[in-house]
């Protein structure tokens, strides 16, 4: 390259680039050379010079292009070689580019070193190998999605159990599987997940290569690449079809012992519950007969007649509301979760209990919150809860002097996301040692009990994801505190 000053301007740009440098004139030969070509070739300059571009790419790399005839056109060799002094190929990408100068056409060759990419290419497309050899082999059905979330691929497993092609199930073809009751909740689970980076774990009926529908139990985990950025998703199933019908079976007979349970606690009451209605009835019957003496003697004053009347009515609906909290009780349905207002629902309950308080000379004391989140939860279920822990309470003051009888119910938030109800009786206490002993299964301290109804309530907290547990107040006797999470409605 001639010595101007306008050459030894564009060395200096050449030399400050940070990839290997090439200048070859119009005869093919090397003109000019940077350092870092120095570096990636093994050659000092002075050995480049007069060398050819073409001698320094191997030989299934190189392209004619670069000849003379098409030196006024720019182009690429991407993943291509280039040879070392030494002999080794290393992983280039070439940029050639047409130089006009006052002289003669000149050609540029800029050489981008690819051999870490290359490595890094490699190292992912055995990752994603590994992957697909470990998947086929998995006992599992495995799905993979995209940033876009439309699935990018299905095992082995998962076609051979549907029955269908990859081209058929990729993108969002998978879903022709799922039973059309389920699609909907399918996808918003998937879609509330992908949109928030979450696991998730989902039930739903997807059609087998035989057309029946299986229950599938799916979880989907967010995938993260190794600089912590977001990749997609992988999910892994499995056929859960004859572990939900044991489920469901043991569900029924779970449920049928629940109602049992209630039944008995109703007949334990039946006293006191045959004087909740006897009051209402009775005052409904002698409200009536003076309506009717009342007529005989002044039939043309009505005044009284219509407030003994409405006496009846409030008397009526008081007895019906005991037989509509019995009748709800007895049912043996399917449980069904709701928003309730747990302060209404303990209400109800103490109602069940008044008279039979008042025989047992029992003060039944409500501390209810008044600004109480409500709970999603099964209102029969929750009540034998509370059925049985304030049944125990009354029984566990049996035998305290009347004064000191009294059953408190609290309800308050224990925090932002938790409502919590806590039962204290001022009893003899839980037994010494660890107060979770009372709450298994056969165990009891009643000479006539089963031992099963503080175990059974411990199950339905536990299925509606709460928590009940015991312990011993400072003041004596004994507090059972039950939280349920908010439903925020």
């Amino acid at each position: 390259m001639p010595k101007s000053r306008s050459s030894t301007k564009v060395q200096r740009i050449l030399e400050s680039l940070p990839h290997a440098v090439l200048l070859q004139n119009r005869e093919g030969h090397i003109i000019y050379a940077n350092h870092l070509a120095e570096i990636l070739f093994g050659y000092k300059r002075s050995e480049l010079q007069n060398r050819s571009i073409a001698m320094l790419i191997a030989p299934y790399g190189r392209d004619t292009r670069h000849a003379k005839q098409k030196l006024t056109e720019a182009f690429k060799l991407h993943n291509t070689f280039a040879l070392h002094k030494n002999g080794r190929k290393i992983s280039v990408d070439i940029d050639f580019s047409p130089v006009q100068n006052p002289d003669a056409l000149q050609i540029l060759a800029i050489f981008s070193d690819a051999t870490e990419r290359d490595k890094a290419e490699m190292k992912l497309r055995q990752s994603e190998e590994r992957f697909r050899v470990t998947a086929d082999a998995a006992p599992v059905m495995i799905w993979q999605s995209d940033v876009e979330k439309r699935c990018c691929y299905f095992n082995k497993q998962w076609l051979e159990f549907t029955g269908r092609t990859l081209e058929k199930e990729l993108g969002e073809g998978w879903i022709d599987g799922v039973h059309p009751d389920d699609r909907a909740e399918c996808l918003n689970v998937y879609v509330r997940a992908f949109d928030n980076r979450r696991p998730f774990s989902m039930e739903y009926r997807l059609r087998r290569f035989d057309g029946e529908y299986r229950w599938i139990l799916d979880n989907g985990e967010a995938l993260l690449d190794t600089e912590g950025k977001f990749s997609g998703y992988v999910g892994s199933c499995i056929d859960i079809t004859e572990h939900k019908a044991v489920r469901m079976e043991a569900e029924v007979s779970r449920d049928a012992l629940l109602h049992s349970r209630r039944v008995a606690a109703l007949g334990e009451l039946s006293v006191s519950l045959a004087h909740e209605l006897n009051q209402p009835l009775s005052a409904i019957l002698s409200n009536a007969q003076a309506a009717l003496r009342f007529l005989e003697i002044k039939p043309d004053d009505l005044d009284p007649v219509k407030d003994i009347l409405k006496d009846i009515v409030v008397d009526d609906k008081r007895a019906g509301d005991v037989i509509r909290k019995l009748r709800a009780l007895l049912k043996t349905k399917k449980p069904e979760r709701e928003a309730i207002q747990i302060n209404d629902l303990i209400q109800e309950v103490v109602s069940l209990f008044h008279s039979d308080a008042l025989s047992r000379q029992t003060r039944l004391s409500t501390l209810l919150a008044d600004k109480l989140q409500t709970v999603f939860a099964d209102s029969i279920q929750l009540q034998q809860v509370l059925f049985n822990l304030i049944a125990n309470g009354l029984e566990a003051m049996e035998n305290n002097p009347p004064e000191t009888k009294i059953l408190t119910i609290r309800t308050f938030m224990a925090d932002a996301f938790t409502a919590q109800i806590s039962i204290i009786d001022t009893g003899p206490g839980l037994p010494e040692g660890d107060g979770s002993q009372v709450f298994k299964p056969f165990y009891t301290t009643k000479k006539e009990g089963l031992g099963m109804g503080l175990s059974i309530a411990r199950t339905i907290v536990e299925a509606h994801k709460g928590r009940l547990w015991a312990e011993n107040s400072l003041q004596g006797g004994a507090m059972f505190h039950l939280s349920l999470p908010a439903s925020h409605e």
